[in-house]
């Protein structure tokens, strides 16, 4: 069930935080072709999009921001901000430099009941033949992961 569901929420999230692909045709549809990440410590995807490359990287466990007790024991609305874990994105090449990122996006949870915070990293769509690994830090620990090329790049 769970890997639905945030199948789910990738679908519903991707489409708001990079627009989808759209090829010289208006209107008709791009291949996305896409890879689950599994050591990346969240759930992680490297898609291949007509133009250029992303990482999403799906956080679950966001923390609702604190909420005040007054003294008739009701809570009040929330003053603090809630904190998303730090991130940082690195896309590698086989002799050990890094590409250039183009964009990023943060889509944090939309209110007090979801816990899940969505980043997409977008990169050149020659990433997709370059890159070798991708390195992610969140929140001060390190994960790697080869990436392999996808079925059609040469």
């Amino acid at each position: 069930m769970r890997p639905l569901l945030l199948a789910t929420i990738t679908l519903c999230l991707s489409s708001l935080c990079i627009p989808p692909a759209m090829s010289a045709q208006q209107g008709a549809p791009v291949m996305v072709l896409a890879r689950d990440l599994k050591e990346l410590g969240g759930w992680a995807q490297w898609t291949r999009r007509d133009g250029y490359c992303t990482l999403q990287i799906i956080l679950g466990g966001v923390a609702p921001p604190d909420r005040q007790t007054v003294v008739t024991g009701v809570p009040s609305p929330a003053t603090a901000q809630r904190k998303f874990p730090a991130t940082q994105v690195w896309v590698l090449r086989a002799d050990g430099t890094t590409m250039q990122m183009l964009r990023s996006t943060t889509e944090p949870p939309k209110n007090l009941r979801e816990t899940t915070v969505t980043y997409t990293y977008a990169f050149p769509a020659s990433a997709s033949r370059e890159a070798a690994a991708v390195a992610v830090m969140i929140d001060g620990r390190y994960f790697i992961e080869r990436l392999e090329r996808f079925p059609d790049d040469k």
